[in-house]
C-alpha cells in the first residue's frame, strides 16, 4: 500500500470568489470567455450537489474539465445531440449535465450574440483518431487487471508484468475506474487518500501536476492517480457511502 509520510496540515477548503478564466485560453473569443466563465459557474455549482450528495469532496475537474467546458463554449451546441460531439461529453455527462449546459447556453449565446450550432456542424469540427493498443499492451493490461482484483500492489503487478511503474499505475487507475471502486485500500492508505481529494476539490485543473505542487509534492503521482479514480467514482454513486458500509 502507498503511504505518504510526514503528511503537512492541509486547511479546509473554504468558498472563494469565482476566478476569471486563464488569460489566452486557446481558441476563445471575448464573448466566448464570458459564456466560458458562467459554465464554470454552473460547473462549481454541480460539484458542490455533488460533494454533499456523496458526503466528500468531489473535484471540479471531474465534473466537467476545463478543456470540454472551453469546447462546449467554442462549439455551442444547440440540443443534447449537437452536445454528444464535444470533447469530454459522453451518454454519461450528457445525462448528468446537458440539460443544464443547455440552459446556460440557450440563455446566455444571445445575450453575448453567439449563436448555437447543430449536430452536423458541431461533429464536424471534430477528429475522430481510435484509439490503439500497443502490440503485446491488451494481454498486460489484462493481468494486471486480473492482479489487482485480488488486491496485488503496484510493485508485484510492476513484476507480473514486466511493465514500468507509470504504465501500471494507467492501468490500476482503469481498473478502479472499469471497477467504480470507492475505496483506496490496499493500493492507498485511506488517510492520504483524504487528504488528495481535499485539496484537489479546491482546483479547477484535470492535470496532475498542478496537484502534485498543491500537495507541497509529498504524494507521488500513483498516489495521485489512485486517489483521483476513487474521487471520480465516489462522485458516480449518489449515496456513498452506504448504510452497510463502504463499497468495494
Amino acid at each position: 500500500m502507498m503511504t505518504v509520510d510526514s503528511q503537512p496540515p492541509v486547511a479546509s477548503p473554504q468558498p472563494s470568489a469565482p476566478t476569471p478564466p486563464e488569460a489566452g485560453e486557446p481558441g476563445l473569443q471575448p464573448a466566448e470567455l464570458a459564456l466560458y466563465d458562467k459554465l464554470r459557474e454552473l460547473r462549481r455549482t454541480s460539484a458542490a450537489e455533488a460533494s454533499a450528495r456523496a458526503g466528500s469532496l468531489v473535484p471540479l475537474f471531474t465534473i466537467l474539465s476545463n478543456a470540454c467546458l472551453r469546447d462546449v463554449a467554442r462549439q455551442r451546441p444547440v440540443d443534447l445531440a449537437a452536445l454528444c460531439f464535444v470533447r469530454g461529453i459522453g451518454k454519461a455527462k450528457s445525462a448528468a449535465y446537458g440539460v443544464r449546459l443547455l440552459e446556460v447556453l440557450h440563455s446566455q449565446a444571445p445575450k453575448l450574440d453567439l449563436g448555437l450550432r447543430g449536430a452536423d456542424a458541431v461533429a464536424a469540427t471534430r477528429l475522430r483518431v481510435p484509439a490503439k493498443l500497443a502490440p503485446g499492451e491488451q494481454p498486460a493490461r489484462e493481468q494486471a487487471f486480473a492482479a489487482f482484483a485480488t488486491g496485488a500492489s503496484l510493485a508485484e503487478v510492476q513484476t507480473l508484468t514486466g511493465r514500468a511503474e507509470t504504465t501500471v499505475a494507467g492501468y490500476l487507475a482503469a481498473y478502479l475506474d472499469e471497477r467504480g471502486v470507492t475505496e483506496p485500500e490496499p493500493w492507498l492508505d485511506a488517510a492520504t487518500c483524504a487528504r488528495v481529494l481535499q485539496v484537489a476539490a479546491t482546483q479547477e485543473d484535470a492535470r496532475l501536476r498542478p496537484l502534485f505542487e498543491a500537495l507541497a509534492k509529498t504524494v507521488p503521482y500513483p498516489a495521485l492517480r489512485v486517489a483521483l479514480a476513487i474521487g471520480r467514482n465516489r462522485a458516480r454513486k449518489p449515496y456513498w457511502p452506504p448504510s452497510g458500509g463502504p463499497t468495494r
